[in-house]
């Protein structure tokens, strides 16, 4: 009867952790580099601890605005979550170079691995830069006439967009602002009072422009010494390769099993035997090779190859 591995609950494992722990658990070794590597296919998701960095959340629908440089909505107050996930496009470059640079998150975790999103549930505690209201669409209709649309907001740009070019290469393609596209921003903290000012007690949203926000100066650099595990993913992970694991068993078995079918068979054949009798049979085989040793090598002992021809035997018997 197998024993089973107990071990003290945590949030979260450093790889080194968790590729030990795997090892104890699964009864196979792994080592950094695996645990590295199954991030690098998706097979899990791995994350940075982000409990002392502020993010705010912005909306790809800034893309439907080529001529306006600043970002369309800055939250009037940030955020903050326990883990941000790192993409396994990311966990390839550092598998690769052992670190890249991130600033943009799809949403953020709490200490149970569980989702913070980033899509608010309503736009009333937004600053909508006001420049993106009543903006100007230029539809082209024909060779030599555009065709001019004021919208009053942002969704009303979104719609007009969409039902003239639908979904374009290189465009987020959003039905929804409120639900659609959203997103959180790494801000550090030398550089949040470029973010908010402080007025009668409430931040008031600010709108830098695209450059300051999009430049790799506010970048995370995320190497495998910051990259950690939840909790929640090492459990997934630990269950997709205990899955593989047994697969790679089932299929390493049958390989076994038509090797010593083989094995039996051209044993029978040289000895001229139905090898009822696997340790004789062996014997026999063994001195021929051992003759031979100079071409074939070191024979097996007449144990081990009395076990492969008896195993064969009897599959092929069945």
């Amino acid at each position: 009867m197998q024993e089973t591995v107990k071990m003290a609950w945590r949030a979260y494992y450093t790889l080194k952790d968790a590729a030990n722990e795997l090892s104890k658990q699964l009864n196979d070794s792994f080592e950094v580099n695996d645990i590295i590597h199954y991030g690098a296919i998706g097979l899990t998701e791995f994350c940075i601890q982000a409990s002392t960095m502020r993010f705010f959340k912005r909306s790809l629908a800034e893309r439907y605005f080529p001529n306006i440089n600043n970002p369309l909505i800055i939250e009037c107050y940030l955020f903050n979550g326990y883990f941000a996930p790192i993409h396994s496009t990311t966990m390839q470059e550092i598998e690769i170079k052992q670190s890249a640079k991130v600033c943009v998150f799809p949403y953020l975790l709490d200490i149970n691995g569980e989702h913070i999103e980033a899509a608010p549930e309503g736009l009333q505690h937004l600053g909508i830069n006001p420049a993106f209201e009543n903006y100007t669409v230029r539809i082209p209709k024909l060779a030599s006439e555009t065709k001019l649309i004021e919208c009053k907001t942002p969704q009303e740009v979104i719609d007009v967009e969409n039902e003239n070019y639908g979904q374009i290469a290189g465009l987020p393609y959003i039905t929804d602002l409120k639900t659609e596209g959203w997103f959180f921003q790494y801000i550090p903290n030398e550089a949040l009072a470029d973010f908010a000012k402080v007025g009668d007690d409430r931040f008031q949203p600010r709108y830098p422009d695209r450059d300051f926000l999009e430049s790799n100066k506010w970048s995370i650099t995320v190497t495998t010494d910051t990259l950690r595990l939840t909790s929640k993913s090492f459990n997934e992970l630990k269950e997709v390769l205990s899955e593989k694991m047994k697969i790679q068993k089932s299929i390493s078995k049958r390989t076994e099993n038509k090797q010593a079918e083989i094995i039996a068979a051209l044993s029978a054949i040289y000895t001229k035997t139905d090898c009822s009798k696997p340790y004789e049979a062996a014997e026999t085989i063994i001195q021929e090779w051992e003759r031979q040793a100079d071409k074939l090598g070191k024979p097996p002992t007449g144990d081990t190859l009395a076990k492969y021809i008896k195993q064969g035997i009897d599959r092929l018997s069945q």
